[in-house]
């Protein structure tokens, strides 16, 4: 291994190293219907060459800013207000060590035009020379949690190019590197273009700072090297040689005076771990497709086109126009609905195909990996794959779990009963119906075949590709039997007769859509008063009346506001069918004993809890309800949560209550703070203990 060392030592690495450092430009803009620029930015930042197969690493806000950029999506629903058909449309550039890149005329210092501050002509260009393009990004977290515990997790993208310069050096990967045995003060060199532009005369020199590691966890490492805007996407060496990070960020220091100013600690910066970035790059030279992050504005339009043919229920032309405009554009939605589609069609080689590669695009996309199971099962192959194998150890916490209950009950064709509900709103419910259509159907029961493909076309959303599954299957039987009927008019107006009933239905839920969107909108608004909050819900409700999840947030909701006796009422409304154990069924469960006890009622929730904790089929949920009652100490329960954000909210929520219970208010107010520290905000212990802590500071004031 080469070393950086120091001295001659190093000098000789970075001219050995330097010029696969590369500068890269990336200018986008939105244009209207006449072409013109309505709006427009631009970012400076590194890339550097990582093999002989000219793929180079950068950050992912760097290759796509605009995937990060507040401002651009603001832009975008002002000009969709005004009713404006805007096309989005970008521009990179990428110059190596040495390249002319840059024109010093002060006479057009302030000229907008790229190629009166640029020398373009010596740049590769996605627009020119050497075909300079994204060939992958990552599809990355939008939850609170990943945003504020891991921000530069998923920040980084592969490009590539026809041909580099001759002789240049992909700087060597540190691919098994783990920055939790790296050690403080280890030392760093980062290789960038710090302030970008302005630091350089006309040709590219790469700059180098060095430094030291100062602290390290699983998601970053933090070094004293000056690490500036434009050093975003260069790489970091270690000691060794070795590329062990991503120039990723900066820390900065908001000012507490009258004025807010955040100031740069250029002397702290942030360095991505090379590891997710290595095993990315290794993953699309073994062929992995992924997302190349180009954002498409009409994609809502195209989709509009594909859904309008698929609702007339012309299935084929829906899938042949997804299918061409995916030769434009490998979009993942499209990849969806083409996948959706050919399955509509029969075309199960095709869909398996389409869904498969959506898969490794996003591998938590649940509602693929369950349709991939189905082809499965439709074929015979009850097995599961490596694609479907996620559905089968899916636990109680994971947003889809439901979608992997569905893929167990296909497994067991388990049939449908109406005196245990295993769904709990009419989404899960279509879902349930078209399963059990598919397992009447294979067992040639072609009568309730039917009537579960027309009740789930009834229940669906109708926005939810189940919709049309199950009208694509009812077709099937329905064209089948018409073959062996005599009295073929009769059944020709039978199923005329369902298409418009179907249209009606949708007709009706556009409505009931737009009234839910308009309630839900003005509870989420800061006008309403607890009150109003109230009869929002009990509309929701009305409009909804079989959603449990709704009747479970009402609960929830006086729960929040201390109105115990209207949060049992609720719970036990949710209870009165018996239904499957879920992540909802499981909160309320334990919620209810620890409302017995915050009302006064010891011995019922000593009782209630006791066969709670025998009943339910989760150890979790059964070791917290035996912890409540055990009178012991907290920390094993806590050391039994490690560092699980769904163990730690529902843990610290149950603490809560119970110290609330027991009039204990500072130990509640504690495990309130820590159940926030989860980071879990879309859950309802979220906001119960959220709730719960302004409760006790407006009952001080």
């Amino acid at each position: 291994k080469e070393s950086p060392g120091n001295g001659v030592e190093l000098s000789q690495f970075i001219d050995a190293y330097a010029g696969s450092v590369a500068f890269l430009m990336v200018e986008y803009w939105f244009s209207d219907e006449a072409g013109d620029i309505v709006y427009k930015n631009k970012v400076e930042g590194t890339a550097f060459l990582v093999d002989p197969e000219v793929d180079l690493l950068t950050n992912r806000h760097v290759a796509c800013p605009w995937l990060e950029e507040t401002s651009l999506f603001q832009a975008y629903a002002q000009l969709s207000l005004l009713k404006k058909e805007i096309s989005f449309n970008y521009r990179m550039y990428l110059w190596f060590e040495g390249e002319k890149a840059f024109n010093r005329l002060p006479a057009l210092s302030s000229s907008v035009e790229l190629s009166d501050a640029y020398y373009l002509a010596s740049a590769y260009s996605s627009q020119g020379r050497g075909n300079l393009r994204i060939v992958g990004v990552p599809r990355t977290s939008v939850t609170t949690g990943d945003r504020i515990k891991s921000p530069f997790k998923n920040d980084f993208a592969i490009l590539k190019i026809d041909s580099p310069p001759p002789d240049l050096k992909p700087l060597p990967l540190d691919s098994s590197f783990k920055s939790a045995n790296i050690q403080r003060l280890s030392p760093v060199i980062i290789l960038g273009f710090p302030l970008g532009n302005r630091t350089q005369y006309d040709h590219i020199n790469t700059s180098i700072t060095q430094g030291h590691v100062r602290r390290t966890t699983k998601e970053i490492i933090q070094v004293d090297s000056s690490i500036y805007k434009g050093n975003s996407g260069g790489p970091a060496i270690s000691g060794d040689g070795q590329v062990i990070g991503i120039a990723s960020g900066v820390i900065t220091d908001q000012s507490s005076g009258y004025f807010k100013v955040n100031t740069p600690l250029s002397d702290f910066g942030l360095i991505l771990p090379i590891s997710r970035p290595a095993k990315f790059v290794h993953a699309i030279k073994s062929g992995q497709p992924h997302w190349d992050g180009i954002l498409d504005f009409s994609m809502d339009s195209k989709l509009e086109q594909i859904m309008q043919l698929a609702i007339d229920n012309k299935f084929n032309d829906a899938r042949d126009l997804a299918q061409a405009m995916l030769k434009e554009r490998s979009d993942p939605l499209l990849l969806f609905a083409a996948g959706m589609l050919n399955f509509c069609t029969k075309n199960f080689g095709q869909s398996k195909f389409f869904l498969k590669k959506l898969s490794l695009i996003e591998q938590d996309n649940t509602t693929a990996r369950l349709m991939l199971y189905v082809i499965d099962w439709i074929s015979g192959q009850k097995k599961s794959t490596t694609f479907t194998q996620p559905l089968f150890s899916m636990a109680w916490h994971e947003e889809n779990e439901f979608l992997g209950y569905m893929a167990q009950t296909l497994k067991k064709e388990e049939r449908f009963s109406r005196q245990f509900l295993d769904f709990e709103n009419r989404s899960e419910k279509s879902w349930r119906l078209f399963i059990e259509g598919l397992i009447a159907e294979k067992n040639n029961d072609l009568g309730h075949a039917q009537a579960m493909f027309k009740a789930c076309v009834l229940n669906a959303n109708i926005n939810d590709w189940v919709y049309f599954l199950a009208f694509s299957r009812l077709n099937h039987i329905q064209d089948g039997l018409l073959a062996y009927l005599e009295d073929k008019e009769t059944h020709r107006k039978e199923t005329a007769a369902f298409h418009k009933k179907a249209l009606e239905y949708r007709a009706r839920e556009e409505k009931k859509i737009e009234a839910m969107t308009a309630l839900i909108n003005k509870f989420e608004s800061d006008t309403p008063s607890l009150e109003q909050k109230i009869e929002i819900y009990q509309a929701l409700l009305e409009t909804a009346p079989e959603n449990r999840t709704i009747i479970g947030r009402i609960a929830f909701f006086h729960a929040t506001h201390g109105d115990w006796p209207k949060a049992l009422e609720f719970i036990d409304k949710y209870f009165k069918t018996p239904g499957r154990e879920t992540s909802l069924s499981l909160s309320l469960g334990l919620l209810k004993g620890e409302i017995l006890n915050l009302s006064g009622k010891t011995g019922e929730s000593v009782s209630y809890l006791n066969q709670f904790s025998k009943s339910t089929h989760d150890p979790w949920y059964s070791l917290i309800s035996r912890h409540l009652l055990s009178k012991t100490g907290d920390e094993e329960l806590i050391k039994l949560a490690g560092n699980k954000p769904e163990k730690l909210i529902t843990m610290h929520t149950a603490l809560g209550l119970w110290a609330e219970g027991n009039k204990d208010m500072p130990k509640a107010v504690h495990h309130y703070r820590e159940a926030l520290s989860s980071y879990l905000d879309d859950w309802n212990e979220y906001d119960l203990a959220l709730g719960r802590i302004v409760h006790f500071r407006e009952t001080l004031k």
